[in-house]
């Protein structure tokens, strides 16, 4: 009897949800937002993870990271196809498959280049990695290593909160502000692997 309700005690225990692990990112990791938005991570070769994000209003877009945190590429989709005419991308001084890991307590400072619709421009990244911690999506808690990013451009800088989930191998937007905009933040309800 006793050993029937430790049993049951376990099986309750969020410890064991069903949960996503970094195998997982092969057929692809869904994390909704409490605004209804999906974001479907998925991993590519050279160390590139892909989200495709979907709207609760039916607007799609991808984002390209380099080890599952440095940004690539930014597109919009439009029946699964990325529109040419609005991608942006960022150039490091190393393939992606050289970009760093992220590691606690470090700071990492980058010059990269930015291919902005044609328009061709330098911008520096500084992101800075705080100490590991938990991050909890729904049922499941993570491993997690927060950091903020900030990307400076002539006159125009841009401020992100990122969560890193080094068991998955993939981060989360959770804050965005810039120079025209207000700070915007972004909670995650849910996490599931992709069907």
């Amino acid at each position: 009897m006793r050993l029937a309700l430790c049993c049951a005690a376990l099986a309750a225990s969020p410890v064991l949800a069903d949960c996503p692990t970094g195998a997982d990112l092969e057929s692809g990791i869904v994390f909704t937002t409490d605004t209804g938005e999906t974001d479907t991570y998925t991993s590519r070769p050279n160390g590139i993870v892909q989200i495709d994000a979907l709207s609760p209003e039916n607007v799609t877009y991808r984002t390209l990271l380099g080890k599952g945190i440095h940004v690539l590429q930014l597109s919009d989709l439009e029946n699964g196809q990325v529109l040419s005419d609005s991608i942006v991308s960022t150039s490091y001084p190393m393939a992606a498959a050289e970009l760093p890991v992220p590691e606690p307590g470090t700071r990492w400072r980058v010059d990269t280049m930015i291919n902005a619709y044609g328009d061709i421009y330098p911008e520096t990244q500084t992101q800075t990695y705080g100490q590991m911690t938990a991050y909890t999506v729904g049922d499941c808690t993570f491993d997690a290593i927060p950091a903020k990013f900030r990307y400076e451009s002539d006159g125009f800088t841009i401020n992100e909160d990122i969560i890193y989930l080094p068991d998955l191998g993939l981060s989360l937007l959770v804050a965005y502000e810039d120079t025209d905009a207000p700070r915007e933040d972004y909670a995650y309800v849910a996490v599931t692997v992709a069907q």
